[in-house]
């Protein structure tokens, strides 16, 4: 019972995310079209963000003797709030609109999943072959994320070069190792995925046997 309880618990924060999700997304909606009509201006909410640190940092040696070296530089982290339509055919604009709408429409799937799994859960129907898919589905979007992550971190570093959009003294510092967080999570999926599967499997031999 308590275990169900629990479950219950996270299906709630679940539920809680996914409607915050939809209710966030339209209020971002509702203010661009005023702010669109009135100021040409588009607001995009400030979800992402940039490190950047200045070129050709030079520091002095303490002595003769001794040398130094900065583990982690100065970084300053850089967020997009709003940007003039005017300005909506940049190149930095274009891929930071396309990585926004991407990343929720993995998000809202990957929560949309996650929930059905659970009222599946509360249901008492725990090992079935649609939990087993859910779960595999999980994971691999978010092994899907891996090489979207690689494309948008070089392509940010690409589009941001040189660009007015960033001051020509400072550069983009890339996490590429960042992107390879997600292993971690997909390899729990894929396992727990194999363990309803083969509850699954478990459970059908065991009806034919009754």
């Amino acid at each position: 019972m308590r275990n169900f309880n629990s479950i219950k618990i996270y299906k709630f924060l679940l539920d809680f995310i996914w409607y915050s999700f939809i209710v966030l997304g339209s209020v971002l909606l509702f203010i661009n079209i005023f702010s669109i009509a009135f100021d040409g201006v588009v607001r995009t909410g400030s979800f992402f963000h940039i490190v950047v640190q200045q070129k050709g940092l030079n520091y002095p040696k303490f002595s003769e003797i001794l040398d130094f070296s900065i583990v982690e530089p100065s970084q300053i982290k850089l967020k997009l709030s709003h940007f003039k339509t005017s300005e909506l055919t940049q190149p930095f604009i274009v891929l930071y609109i396309t990585s926004l709408v991407i990343t929720a429409v993995l998000s809202l799937f990957q929560l949309k999943l996650l929930r059905d799994f659970l009222k599946n859960i509360l249901s008492k129907q725990i090992f079935t072959a649609d939990n087993a898919t859910k779960l595999s589905k999980i994971a691999y979007l978010e092994m899907a994320t891996i090489p979207l992550t690689l494309l948008y971190t070089f392509l940010m570093v690409l589009v941001t070069k040189n660009n007015s959009v960033l001051n020509p003294s400072y550069e983009i510092v890339p996490d590429y190792v960042a992107a390879f967080e997600p292993i971690t999570r997909s390899l729990e999926y894929f396992i727990f995925s194999g363990i309803f599967a083969f509850g699954y499997k478990l459970k059908q031999e065991n009806d034919l046997t009754i």
